[in-house]
């Protein structure tokens, strides 16, 4: 079952990502990566969803 999760660069969507992806479902993530909410990490693609960056 694909899912999309937006924000799922962020403190609550990346374990909900990870928790998805443990469980078998494949994961479609959308998230701004607005600087000021992603200073330090950026969504990593290779945990099972993909990144679409763009525009709020």
């Amino acid at each position: 079952m694909l899912i999309p999760v937006t924000g799922g660069a962020g403190f609550i969507g990346s374990p909900v990502v990870t928790a998805l992806t443990g469980a078998g479902h494949a994961v479609r993530v959308l998230d701004a990566q607005l600087p000021s909410a992603h200073r330090t990490r950026a969504a990593d693609p290779s945990r099972g969803g993909l990144v679409a960056r763009g525009r709020p």
